[in-house]
């Protein structure tokens, strides 16, 4: 929260010394969700920018190492989780309705799966980076998120899958799906993926108005050997709503 209030005050202060919509970019491959998708919600539904640019560095990742249990999946964080939303993504709720989850998921499906079964939802769906930045990540996150998706027995419809570094093309993908029943069921975004799916969850959640987003806030932080691929993606999101 304290770094959130000055990364907020030196964007205003420059808004204001400039006296127009900002340009804004940022590398989301070394920045934390909540930041990312606070400056991208906060400031193009404000009008503070007309246009946030995003770059994203895909990444390779270590092999599976031997555990306590046999094989196990690498993990980027230690101790619980706890799901807050982003500033201005904390979309809308009616005690009346059922609670739906649409969840990107990613390599840490057990903490996952402990994320949203203590949220208690009646329905999950879940957004899958397929395919992923190489052919066995995919398979390596079904294999990660198979009680999840047994827990709650969702259907391959409910399933959708989308390039696992493109934020466009997943937010194209939720936009064609629309698994959300918002006239009968509050929505949460839960953000467990790539930092991609987690910016087409924000600019999906943006653009309908309705659904939370949810950033998993964990203990700690793991050390964790990750190496840049040597792709590169851009995103470019203007606002039509605010002047040049």
């Amino acid at each position: 929260e304290q770094i959130w209030g000055k990364i907020l005050d030196s964007i205003l202060s420059e808004y204001i010394r400039s006296g127009r919509p900002l340009s804004l970019f940022i590398d989301a491959s070394t920045c934390p969700r909540y930041y990312t998708l606070g400056i991208l919600g906060y400031c193009l539904k404000s009008g503070i920018a007309h246009r946030v640019t995003i770059s994203y560095a895909e990444a390779l990742y270590p092999d599976k190492k031997p555990g306590i249990h046999g094989i196990e999946e690498l993990t980027f964080t230690d101790g619980w989780w706890k799901a807050i939303a982003p500033p201005s993504l904390e979309g809308m709720f009616s005690p009346g309705k059922k609670r739906f989850f649409l969840v990107s998921v990613g390599f840490e499906g057990w903490k996952t799966m402990r994320a949203v079964t203590r949220a208690d939802p009646d329905r999950v769906s879940i957004l899958l980076a397929d395919p992923g930045f190489n052919h066995e990540y995919a398979e390596r996150t079904l294999d990660g998120n198979k009680g999840l998706i047994d827990c709650y027995k969702i259907p391959e419809q409910q399933i959708a899958r989308s390039v696992a570094g493109d934020a466009i093309g997943a937010w194209k993908v939720l936009t064609e799906t629309a698994l959300e029943r918002p006239d009968k069921e509050n929505v949460f975004y839960l953000c467990s993926g790539t930092k991609s799916h987690s910016i087409a969850l924000g600019l999906r959640a943006i653009s309908v108005g309705y659904p939370a987003v949810l950033y998993n806030l964990p203990e700690a932080h793991k050390v964790v050997d990750i190496r840049p691929s040597g792709v590169f993606w851009r995103f470019d999101i203007s606002s039509l709503t605010v002047p040049l």
